[in-house]
């Protein structure tokens, strides 16, 4: 039983264990014995319920986004890059051009870093996937409506849409670290400030 299984060497290792076992002709061990290497995939529902019911938290590394990555994205997607940069100047109209341009590139990196979180537990953890996609929709499926309807100013909107989330994001998955809920909060912001669900109208 291993964390992880990413290396050939494990089998060889693992064959030439079942070699000295057998070699030794114990009265226990059938001809055919092998060793076989195995992870927590193996025990699927068991995994899911220790995460689900907050047993057991698994935390995913914080990785930093390249530069290049980043200017890469927004030479990719002008139309988006436009829409974020309108919406933060309501955010924060008195700061300077420079400020907001890392502001934005932070947004950036915000998205790109949570889609990698996002990618990891789909290949991971499906389960806890499904959930903080579900999560994640259904906040969205109301967004646009709050941010359309409601008379607040740009900054307690989006205090408010950070504080709602995180707390739905935790009592819907309770198996994530906290640090990995806050890299799935900013994506989703993020995501949501590129495209329309969250807007700011002008009180």
């Amino acid at each position: 039983m291993v964390p992880r299984f990413e290396s050939a060497l494990l089998i060889q290792h693992a064959g030439r264990k079942a070699e000295h076992v057998r070699a030794r002709k114990l009265p226990y061990v059938t001809s055919d014995f092998q060793v076989s290497v195995e992870t927590d995939d193996l025990f699927a529902v068991e995994r899911a319920t220790l995460l689900e019911n907050g047993l057991t938290q698994i935390a995913l590394p914080l990785e930093p986004v390249p530069d290049d990555r980043i200017a890469a994205w927004r030479g990719n997607n002008p139309a988006q890059i436009q829409t974020l940069e309108g919406k933060l100047a309501k955010l924060a109209p008195r700061q300077s051009a420079v400020r907001q341009k890392q502001n934005r590139d932070l947004m950036i990196q915000h998205l790109l870093q949570g889609q990698n979180t996002l990618q990891a537990l789909h290949l991971n953890y499906p389960e806890l996937y499904e959930s903080a996609r579900h999560c994640k929709d259904g906040r969205e499926h109301f967004l646009a409506t709050e941010s359309q309807l409601l008379s607040q100013a740009p900054t307690e909107l989006l205090s408010q849409v950070l504080d709602q989330f995180k707390m739905e994001l935790n009592e819907s998955i309770r198996g994530l670290e906290r640090y990995t809920i806050e890299q799935l909060v900013w994506e989703a912001v993020a995501d949501w400030l590129v495209r329309c669900p969250l807007d700011f109208v002008e009180v």
